[in-house]
């Protein structure tokens, strides 16, 4: 998922704009607004599942995983990718 405080860190300290583009993938550019508010391309085609209703750091994601009961938790930040892998499982 979108890692959010990354999003944030490059908006303020690298001078982006919201329209800045992040990086691109096969399907075109990623902007910061892309990552906060959900890929806009979608979005405009009527895909409103890939609104983001939400935003998560890595600290925060793991609060949250705790707190719903899972035991065990792998998780991993990808530096200058803009993203948080996180696996979660109820059992140890």
């Amino acid at each position: 998922m979108p890692d959010v405080g990354e999003v944030m860190r490059q908006f303020v300290y690298g001078g982006l704009d919201i329209e800045s583009v992040l990086y691109e993938v096969a399907c075109g550019p990623v902007t910061v607004h892309d990552v906060i508010y959900g890929w806009g391309l979608s979005l405009m085609g009527g895909n409103e599942f890939m609104a983001h209703k939400t935003g998560f750091t890595l600290s925060l994601l793991n609060s949250f995983l705790g707190t719903a009961g899972f035991k065990m938790m792998r998780s991993m930040e990808h530096k200058g990718r803009y993203e948080i892998e996180v696996f979660a499982y109820l059992k140890e």
